[in-house]
């Protein structure tokens, strides 16, 4: 789920399927990246629009269940990109959503106020683009594509400038994803 046009004032609910990680499509981070990043009021209620339609609610949750790897169970919630997106909404609860981007088809680009900002690229090309931000200058690891330990990030960074821009190279089906709480040295 790319969504492109306007910013979405309401939450989306989901109209597809639920599929395995290992099932979906290349740029199945998108979706990790936005349920995180976009305000929604609670995850859990996003969730459960999709949820309800695999868990018997009186059964009880599976997902929820102590469980080993494999054989089924994907485990997004014990991988390093979820553990860091969780991160960046805790970073930017409560911020607004800002410096809405879109090239009106496959490619968007949005922050949450000073805390966070995201983009994310569906096209068939690199998107090469500076984005305005709301964030204080300063360099950022990319945590949609690294780990923040100290003052190294284990993929790329960003510099945001002094006026809040951020030159990005997001790859075919890539995102990437800065917060406050990810720069580098503060």
């Amino acid at each position: 789920m790319l969504i492109v046009g306007a910013a979405p004032t309401v939450p989306i609910a989901p109209t597809a399927a639920v599929v395995p990680a290992s099932a979906a499509s290349p740029g199945a981070k998108d979706v990790m990246v936005h349920l995180f990043q976009w305000p929604w009021a609670s995850i859990a209620n996003e969730c459960t629009t999709v949820l309800a339609a695999i868990v018997d609610p009186v059964a009880g949750d599976p997902y929820v269940s102590a469980v080993t790897c494999g054989n089924g169970w994907e485990c997004e919630h014990r991988t390093r990109t979820t553990a860091n997106m969780v991160a960046l909404r805790n970073v930017a609860a409560g911020a607004p959503a800002t410096n809405w981007w879109t090239n009106g088809s496959d490619q968007i680009g949005f922050g949450r106020g000073a805390a966070a900002n995201t983009a994310f690229n569906r096209g068939r090309t690199v998107l090469n683009r500076t984005f305005q931000t709301g964030l204080p200058a300063g360099t950022y690891c990319d945590v949609m594509n690294g780990d923040l330990a100290g003052r190294t990030c284990s993929g790329p960074s960003y510099t945001v400038d002094a006026s809040g821009q951020v030159g990005a190279n997001v790859p075919t089906n890539g995102a990437l994803a800065l917060h406050i709480g990810a720069r580098m040295g503060a």
